[in-house]
């Protein structure tokens, strides 16, 4: 139901520049896909702000993301336990992010992240 959205976003708002983008189920077992990633890479090159909490996405994914969206300033990677930091992502972060969270970082959870959140209820048809 929910393949490709990410793409019309970025396609659809082609200066967008925040996306905070939030997973429910954070318990294990956790899933591993980097199409989030790639969706955003592709077609959300303006991004400054990027949060994805509890995303599957891979070293792959966030190598992916640092190719394409070169604005790049801020990016929360917390609960995004399957990205490892691998070869020279580490170098890369550290050089063009100014402000990097980690996944598994400690810190008190952040509720803004709920200030535009848009449920859709899916029993009811749309």
């Amino acid at each position: 139901m929910w393949g490709g959205y990410l793409k019309v976003v970025g396609q659809s708002c082609p200066k967008l520049k925040t996306l905070k983008l939030i997973r429910f189920d954070i318990e294990p077992p956790f899933y591993v896909s980097d199409d989030d990633a790639l969706d955003i890479a592709g077609t959300m090159h303006g991004l400054r702000f990027l949060q994805l909490f509890s995303n599957g996405l891979t070293d792959a994914g966030l190598k992916a993301i640092l190719d394409n969206c070169s604005d790049l300033e801020h990016l929360d990677l917390n609960h995004c336990f399957n990205v490892n930091f691998s070869g020279d992502l580490e170098k890369r972060c550290s050089e063009r992010i100014k402000v990097l969270v980690r996944p598994g970082s400690p810190r008190i959870f952040d509720f803004s992240i709920f200030e535009d959140l848009v449920l859709l209820d899916s029993d009811h048809d749309q």
